[in-house]
């Protein structure tokens, strides 16, 4: 399961290419925040046409969130039966393919620790961790994921003495996003990046993206006792730029729930190698960065290796059979196979 967080911040203004982003990448799930506009304005059609079912929780100008998916959800809630807290709508919840997604979109909480508005925070996070213990969702399989609006420690916040006691990176929050961890649950993206400087949301304002001077304020959390079914997580950072993009970036994660791969991967390494001609099985241990990935295919192709240099560019062919060219060290979701030069080279298998 490819799986995606994006606050689009504005589905109407960000519809192009938020269904560009659907038909090249691919996603399995995709939770969105932010979708400024109701139910009746969301692309539902052209979003069906790209493959997609949607459940919507809209609201006219803020809020709203989504979930859209190949496979057909159950069991929909929409808010989290708080009757002051639901009137923003910042929660829905799913179940697909046997997997729980909650999709939250925490409030901001305000220009510091000290508005009204911060307290409001506190009061909706509350709320979202007794949900959590009440439904016991976490002891399964499932992915609480959105917009937290919490940076939880340095390491994600690019300026920490200017953001330090502001309503998204403070001690108290840390500590509300360590009770979330102390469920049971575990970070994602920490998992498979112990580096600072990966960010997911950077300001409009004074060339913030451009200086990478960001805040990590999107998550992916799932139970801990589930870590090794998780094998990459990553913030796709292409889409912050361009034309009118979201101020977020798409995080990304890819799971093998049922541990399919887990056990392709068993038995080719009992065969004694794990190439099979021009095919292989990604490790779980695989960092997909754009480093990691070159020096990685190349070891594991040498004989390409001189016909690979930084400027190459590969045609990336879909499993809906679309084909888009990229960077060769840029690995997307949802791709299957790799050509240099329009010959098969490469290709995932067990995905």
């Amino acid at each position: 399961m490819i799986f995606a967080s994006w606050n689009v911040n504005s589905a109407r203004m960000r519809e192009d290419r938020m269904l560009r982003w659907l038909s090249t990448r691919q996603p399995d799930v995709v939770c969105i925040q932010e979708l400024k506009c109701t139910n009746e304005d969301f692309p539902v059609d052209k979003v069906r046409d790209l493959g997609y079912h949607a459940e919507l929780h809209g609201q006219k100008t803020y809020n709203g969130v989504a979930i859209l998916s190949r496979s057909e959800p159950t069991d929909v809630i929409r808010g989290m039966g708080h009757k002051d807290l639901d009137e923003e709508a910042r929660f829905i919840a799913a179940s697909i393919d046997g997997v729980r997604i909650v999709n939250t979109y925490v409030p901001a909480g305000g220009e510091d620790a000290k508005s009204p508005k911060y307290s409001q925070k506190l009061k909706w996070l509350r709320a979202l961790i007794n949900l959590l213990k009440e439904k016991n969702w976490h002891a399964d399989s499932m992915v609480l994921c959105g917009d937290l609006n919490i940076a939880p420690e340095e390491r994600d916040v690019a300026l920490p003495e200017k953001w330090r006691g502001s309503a998204v990176f403070n001690p108290e929050l840390t500590a509300i996003y360590e009770e979330l961890i102390g469920l049971g649950l575990s970070d994602s993206f920490r998992q498979h990046n112990k580096d600072a400087g990966i960010y997911t949301w950077w300001d409009y304002n004074d060339l913030c993206y451009q200086r990478n001077e960001g805040l990590r304020i999107d998550h992916i959390l799932i139970p801990g006792t589930h870590e090794d079914r998780c094998y990459r997580c990553w913030v796709d950072w292409e889409e912050r730029q361009g034309s009118k993009p979201s101020d977020h970036a798409p995080l990304m994660a890819d799971f093998d729930w049922a541990q399919l791969r887990s056990r392709d991967m068993q038995s080719v390494a009992a065969s004694g190698a794990i190439r099979r001609g021009r095919s292989f099985i990604a490790p779980a241990d695989v960092s997909f960065g754009e480093d990691a990935a070159r020096l990685f295919v190349r070891d594991m192709f040498p004989e390409m290796a001189s016909n690979i240099s930084d400027e190459s560019l590969i045609r990336i062919r879909f499993a809906s059979g679309f084909e888009e060219v990229l960077r060769w060290n840029y690995f997307p979701a949802g791709a299957r196979a790799w050509t240099v030069d329009g010959v098969e080279w490469f290709e995932m298998e067990g995905s």
